[in-house]
């Protein structure tokens, strides 16, 4: 295989994704090879499968010129099981006898779904605060899941094409004290939002682990960061809770008894 070429970079499940392969011999084949492409998405898992040869049939290994190079054409549907949003990628494998000769992955690709997460309690668009140019957090929930782990759901929209990016959640003491977080891209890494298409509404859920706390009042807060950890930028009309590119999302007060209350000041009560 000399290369490849991903001709759709954005599909949706149940749609075929489109590649391009190169090929050549650098010696006379004697056998007639399989060629197999398969749909891999973020867990590694497949999800979907195109078992074929060369040229859809009419150009056998067996007839492939030495050194002469030819470009073949694939169509591989996404099964309705992949898990959207997300990256897949393509592997592909070439046989005689199973198991496979050949194997690769490569190309990357973003998968998305027609059922998205509702917006009808959201904060409207034009209110919700942004970050960078074209992130908007539409909404946010925060809960403990148990007396030791915080439940952070965060429901994000696109407004545009932007870069990949980090988002982290951390728990602060009232003198800025990072105390607990998590940080990694939206849905553990699965769909970077360099992926992401204008419009697109992605659920996304952290789970911090919380120490044992001492009482007193503490913040939970949200933010998102590039490859070289700079901060994007935090656009939002209430400065109270929105500070140095970071958006203040809960109260969170911790009694004498340890008993947490958490008051949501993001978004506002609606």
């Amino acid at each position: 295989m000399l290369g490849y070429r991903v001709l759709t970079p954005s599909v949706y499940v149940n749609d075929s994704v489109q590649v391009e392969v190169y090929w050549r011999s650098d010696y006379p084949i004697y056998e007639n090879y399989t060629v197999q492409i398969e749909v891999i998405g973020p867990d590694g898992q497949g999800y979907g499968i195109l078992d074929t040869y060369p040229g859809d049939g009419n150009y056998p290994t067996t007839d492939w010129m030495v050194g002469q190079p030819f470009k073949d054409h694939y169509g591989v549907r996404v099964r309705s099981n992949f898990p959207t949003p997300g990256v897949g990628h393509i592997k592909i494998s070439v046989s005689y006898n199973k198991p496979a000769t050949v194997s690769n992955i490569f190309g990357a690709f973003a998968v998305h779904t027609h059922d998205v997460p509702s917006l009808n309690n959201a904060i409207s668009a034009n209110t919700a605060a942004r970050f960078g140019d074209h992130l908007l957090l539409r909404d946010a929930q925060t809960q403990l899941s148990d007396p030791h782990t915080l439940a952070v759901n965060l429901l994000w929209q696109a407004s545009g094409a932007m870069p990949d990016g980090t988002v982290f959640v951390h728990v602060v003491d009232p003198q800025g004290v990072m105390l607990a977080q998590k940080d990694t891209p939206p849905l553990q890494g699965a769909y970077p939002t360099s992926a992401w298409l204008a419009d697109d509404v992605v659920s996304d859920s952290y789970n911090v682990m919380l120490p044992t706390l001492p009482a007193g009042l503490y913040t939970v807060q949200v933010g998102v960061y590039d490859a070289a950890i700079a901060r994007w930028p935090l656009s939002y009309s209430d400065a109270h809770i929105a500070q140095n590119d970071i958006l203040t999302l809960t109260q969170m007060q911790v009694d004498a008894q340890g008993t947490i209350t958490l008051q949501a000041l993001y978004p506002p009560s609606r």
